[in-house]
C-alpha cells in the first residue's frame, strides 16, 4: 500500500515473522499465524475487503479471528500457555491479543507500531479508523513480561513509537526496550535473531518464561 494505491492482496512478499520463527531457539511448539486474508487471495479470499489490511487491520474482527486460530493451535499442540512474537503490525496485534487473553506469558515485538495515535500523527498518516490502538491496552498488559526490539535506523516506526507505548503504562517494570543502532525496519532481524534472544535484556524477560 502507498498513498495512491491499495494492494489487492495483503500477502507479504518476504514473511519476516516466519523467518524469525524458524530461526529462534526457544523451546516448545511454534506456529506462524498469517493475518486474515493473507495467502488466500484472490481465489479463496472469502469476506476479504481492503479495509481488513488497511484502516481496519487491527480491528476487533481481526483480533477475534487470530484469537480463534491461537485456540486451535493450542488444542493441536496440547499447549496451555502462549508466548506471542509479533513483527511490525504483528506486534500491535500481539499486544491487543495479550490484553484480551489470559494465557499469554510473554510478549516479544520487533519494529512494532505500538502507539497508533502517536505514529500516525508523527508521520502525518491517515487515522486507522476501525482499528484498536495497542497503546490503549498498555496498562492491561503491564504485568506481562515484554521484550520490544526497535531499530535506530527504522524510518517506518522507530524506537520513539515503542517509548510512547511504554509511557502509557503506570508500571512498566516487566517491559524491556532494546534499541539496535544499525537496524532498520527490515534489516537485520532474521539473520541475527538467535543472538538477539541472548541479549542481556532479552534474558531478563525470557528467563521468567523459560527458567535457566
Amino acid at each position: 500500500m502507498n498513498p495512491y494505491y491499495v494492494s489487492p492482496d495483503p500477502t507479504p512478499i518476504s514473511p519476516l515473522a516466519l523467518r524469525l520463527a524458524v530461526a529462534d531457539g526457544l523451546g516448545g511448539p511454534k506456529v506462524y499465524l498469517a493475518r486474515p486474508c493473507q495467502y488466500t487471495m484472490p481465489s479463496h479470499g472469502r469476506n476479504c475487503e481492503p479495509e481488513l489490511w488497511t484502516t481496519a487491520r487491527y480491528s476487533a474482527s481481526i483480533i477475534g479471528a487470530i484469537s480463534e486460530a491461537i485456540d486451535q493451535a493450542k488444542h493441536n499442540t496440547r499447549s496451555e500457555q502462549v508466548l506471542i512474537v509479533g513483527y511490525s503490525g504483528g506486534g500491535a496485534l500481539a499486544v491487543i491479543l495479550a490484553a484480551q487473553r489470559r494465557d499469554v506469558v510473554a510478549i516479544v515485538t520487533v519494529a512494532a507500531n505500538l502507539d497508533l495515535a502517536y505514529w500516525t500523527q508523527r508521520d502525518g498518516l491517515a487515522k486507522l479508523d476501525g482499528s484498536l490502538d495497542p497503546a490503549d491496552f498498555a496498562n492491561a498488559v503491564s504485568g506481562i513480561p515484554q521484550l520490544h526490539f526497535a531499530g535506530a535506523k527504522d524510518d517506518v516506526v522507530g524506537p520513539d513509537v515503542v517509548s510512547a507505548f511504554l509511557a502509557r503504562m503506570a508500571h512498566s517494570a516487566s517491559s524491556r526496550l532494546v534499541t539496535l543502532g544499525d537496524y532498520d525496519h527490515e534489516c537485520c532481524w532474521a539473520d541475527a535473531w538467535p543472538q538477539l534472544l541472548r541479549h542481556q535484556e532479552a534474558q531478563k524477560v525470557l528467563d521468567r518464561v523459560f527458567p535457566p
